[in-house]
C-alpha cells in the first residue's frame, strides 16, 4: 500500500470522525487493538485543526514508526470486518466493545454507583 499523502490522511480522518460521531458501534467490528491504532493515529474522537492533525501525524509517526502501518491494517479490517460470532447455548454472551480513548468519568461514576 502506498504511503498516505497529507490530503489522503485528512480525508480518511474526516471519514473516521463522521463514523465515530454518527455510527460509533461500527468500531466494535474490529479488535480493541485495531481501534486503539486508529485512535492513536487518526484521532477521530478529537476536534483538531488541519495544522494540529498534520503536526500530530508527523510527531506520532516519528515516535512510533510502525503506527501508520498498524493503523492502515486496522482500516482494512474496518472496511472488511470479520463475521460476528454468535453465542452458543443460553449461558454465553458475546460482547463487542467500543474503545473510548478518553475516560468518560460520568459513566464510570454511574457504574460504580450501580455496584453499591
Amino acid at each position: 500500500m502506498p504511503r498516505l499523502t497529507d490530503r489522503d490522511y485528512l480525508f480518511i480522518r474526516a471519514y473516521l470522525t463522521e463514523v465515530w460521531h454518527t455510527k460509533q458501534q461500527a468500531f466494535s467490528l474490529i479488535s480493541t487493538t485495531d481501534q486503539w491504532y486508529v485512535h492513536q493515529y487518526f484521532r477521530p474522537s478529537e476536534h483538531l485543526s488541519t495544522a494540529e492533525l498534520l503536526e500530530h501525524r508527523k510527531t506520532v509517526s516519528g515516535e512510533q514508526p510502525s503506527l501508520p502501518q498498524c493503523a492502515g491494517r486496522a482500516l482494512q479490517h474496518l472496511a472488511n470486518p470479520r463475521p460476528l460470532r454468535r453465542a452458543r447455548g443460553s449461558n454465553r454472551i458475546v460482547v463487542y466493545p467500543v474503545l473510548r480513548p478518553e475516560i468518560d468519568v460520568t459513566r464510570l461514576i454511574r457504574s460504580l454507583m450501580d455496584l453499591l
